[in-house]
């Protein structure tokens, strides 16, 4: 007869509270949104740590709720499991077996971003971004850093467009970069106050003269092989955009 001991068994929530009210827009069919205002963000407010065998739990749903803030409690029972129908689902908490650890969560820097976040004016601009990196945020401490352009961008662009440029002669950052990512990134920086910013460089393509189809979209792959001249390249360029983070 399989038994365990200690199963979390959901007694009561004994609170609910919403950390900043949300003033909801309809878009219809249930999909309604927090307007963020220059006077007010729906922000989610510092975690509290639990005691033993209490848990946090925040929701949003349908219903217009938004980081609605509950505590639940646990209690250990005995459960009989080969008793169960196979309808119920058994959550087994192993609190000694660890695994990967989880550095953070965060989002995507792309130029679609700092093009639409750096139009705002203030103060509405900084509460929007208070409300991804700063601790009564999300506290997001993560970002993704598209290399060159990406689908979130105006126009197809690389570091090194020129071709046959295989010492990178004339690598350079581009003008999305230098007026809108880096300044999304710095102030994302001066928000997060409690951990390092982590940030992700990933490019999309690289240039389209280092590709079988000539072109930084569709299905082309590097040209070459392995330790010849276009991966070489391909591997300075990516020490290349090391350096300017």
């Amino acid at each position: 007869m399989a038994k365990l001991v200690v199963v979390a068994v959901l007694v009561f929530a004994f609170y609910g509270v919403v950390r900043n009210a949300c003033i909801h827009r309809d878009f219809g069919k249930g999909s309604t949104v927090c307007v963020c205002s220059a006077e007010q963000c729906d922000l989610l407010g510092k975690i509290a740590k639990q005691e033993t065998g209490v848990a946090g739990v925040y929701e949003s749903g349908k219903d217009g709720s938004r980081f609605l803030a509950t505590t639940i409690e646990f209690s250990p029972v005995d459960i009989n499991f080969t008793a169960l129908p196979r309808t119920r689902s058994i959550i087994r908490l192993q609190p000694n077996v660890t695994y990967q650890q989880i550095m953070g969560f965060g989002g995507s820097f792309t130029d679609a971003a700092g093009s639409n976040i750096l139009r705002l004016e203030e103060p509405l601009r900084s509460k929007l971004l208070e409300s991804y990196f700063s601790e009564e945020g999300l506290n997001y401490n993560m970002g993704r850093v598209p290399i060159a352009s990406c689908d979130f961008s105006a126009r197809v662009y690389s570091y090194a467009d020129r071709s046959d440029d295989f010492d990178l002669a004339n690598f350079s950052l581009s003008l999305e970069d230098i007026g809108l990512k880096i300044p999304l990134l710095q102030i994302a920086q001066k928000l997060n106050k409690t951990d390092p910013l982590w940030l992700l460089a990933s490019p999309w393509s690289a240039p389209a003269w280092m590709k079988t189809n000539k072109d930084m979209s569709g299905r082309g792959t590097l040209m070459g092989k392995p330790n010849g001249t276009y991966y070489k390249t391909w591997a300075q360029y990516f020490r290349e955009v090391s350096g300017c983070l």
